[in-house]
């Protein structure tokens, strides 16, 4: 079985942009990963990675190629967001006031991939028995 982390939108954004606070914890987490350790993500974190860079024109440039890039080698496996994951993220964010939807999604892709390791600094996470990496 091939050791997989889920890279959460935190870690998106942190690697994109070089000035932000958690760039070098991000890049230093994911050079930490075992090798050949899979990342994974929820189509939802790249929409929402996206988003956040979509105002300012050099990092929109940086996420835009981030994503190409993903999408073309598939050196990130994207999971799907099906009606059943939607369905049972929104019952978890009815359970969980706290938490927004996007990270719902992803927790729960996480229980449901068996991803104990998660590429973000969130705290929620960690509530939800995740091991956060940076």
């Amino acid at each position: 079985m091939v050791a997989a982390a889920y890279a959460d939108t935190p870690f998106f954004i942190a690697t994109i942009n070089p000035d932000d606070d958690l760039h070098a914890a991000a890049r230093r987490a994911l050079h930490e990963l075992a090798p050949g350790t899979q990342l994974k993500t929820c189509i939802s974190v790249i929409i929402e990675a996206l988003e956040y860079f979509s105002s300012g024109p050099a990092l929109r440039q940086a996420a835009s190629e981030l994503v190409r890039t993903v999408l073309q080698e598939g050196s990130v496996k994207l999971i799907a967001l099906d009606a059943r994951l939607l369905h049972e993220a929104f019952w978890f964010y009815n359970a969980r006031p706290l938490y927004s939807f996007t990270e719902c999604i992803s927790i729960r892709t996480c229980q449901r991939e068996r991803i104990g390791d998660v590429l973000t600094h969130n705290p929620h996470f960690t509530d939800e028995r995740l091991r956060v990496l940076f």
